[in-house]
């Protein structure tokens, strides 16, 4: 199957074309990863779930819209940076291999840290959501769209800027408290 046939039936929800590119490239990427790094088979396993998953959620989203190599190194370039993230956690250095460097001297040298940031975003988005309508909408007016509080207190019937700015303060407390208080749970749990 051609990569752009791929993506578009990833993209319309193919889960049979996912399921199989999943079981072409996995046992290649273990032995591959189980090379070059010194970790457990099964948290490999897990890493290269994360990595598919990843591959569709930036098919599904947008985010990747046409390969300009081929899906599988596409996918093992998500694989090793999920790679890097679980061995930063154990404070080990990450040895990238050379030839990955020059896989991607085109506008996708950069696809793993966009796909960080944007998963960042997802997760802040998603705890923003939890806040409530009234929350979600003022913070991400003022931290996504990037209006001001005058436009802001305007669109969303508040009776003036400066409860809108009180009110922005003790959301963004909330959503503080919230990110801070999960980041720590998922911490102690990746222990």
């Amino acid at each position: 199957m051609s990569p752009q046939k791929l993506l578009e039936e990833i993209k319309k929800g193919n889960e049979k074309v996912l399921c199989d590119f999943y079981t072409e490239n996995r046992n290649s990427f273990i032995s591959y990863a189980k090379n070059k790094y010194d970790i457990d088979i099964e948290i490999l396993k897990e890493v290269y779930q994360d990595a598919v998953l990843a591959f569709r959620n930036n098919i599904i989203e947008g985010r990747l819209i046409s390969f300009s190599c081929k899906p599988k190194t596409y996918l093992f370039e998500i694989g090793i940076h999920l790679i890097g993230k679980e061995l930063r956690k154990r404070k080990l250095e990450v040895r990238i291999p050379e030839h990955f460097e020059y896989t991607h001297a085109d506008n996708d040298a950069n696809v793993v840290s966009k796909m960080e940031h944007n998963e960042t975003i997802e997760y802040v988005r998603n705890e923003l959501k939890k806040l409530g309508d009234k929350c979600f909408k003022l913070l991400y007016a003022f931290y996504f769209e990037k209006k001001s509080m005058d436009i802001i207190a305007t669109e969303l019937n508040y009776v003036n800027v400066d409860s809108a700015k009180s009110s922005k303060y003790n959301c963004f407390q909330k959503l503080k408290d919230s990110v801070l208080n999960n980041f720590s749970k998922m911490n102690l749990q990746s222990v």
